[in-house]
C-alpha cells in the first residue's frame, strides 16, 4: 500500500463517519421536530 491509497482510504473512512452522524443528528432533529407540531396541534385542538 502506497502512502496516497492510505490517506484516501482514511479521508473515506472519516467521511463516511461523518455523514452517519450527520445522518442521526438530522433524523433526530425531524422526530423533535414532528413532536413539536404533534403537541401543537393537541394544543390548538383544545
Amino acid at each position: 500500500m502506497t502512502v496516497l491509497t492510505r490517506i484516501e482510504l482514511q479521508t473515506k473512512t472519516l467521511i463516511s463517519s461523518k455523514t452517519k452522524a450527520l445522518s442521526g443528528w438530522t433524523s433526530r432533529i425531524g422526530l423533535y421536530f414532528l413532536y413539536l407540531c404533534r403537541f401543537r396541534k393537541r394544543f390548538f385542538n383544545i
